[in-house]
């Protein structure tokens, strides 16, 4: 199965939180790679109108 590893930096400053979030197999990552994902909040008002 192997260990998993990940980086992630979570942002509060704007009006929605992100979340930054890198995850690798058997490898210590150090700095996120074009791989990485952004995760965003979505709005606590309409979360299914949204459209990113």
């Amino acid at each position: 199965m192997g260990v998993f590893y990940g980086v992630y930096r979570a942002d509060e400053s704007g009006d929605r939180p992100t979340l930054l979030l890198e995850m690798g197999k058997d490898k210590v990552l150090t700095d996120f790679s074009e791989e990485a994902v952004l995760y965003k909040l979505r709005s606590r008002v309409e979360p299914r109108l949204e459209i990113s």
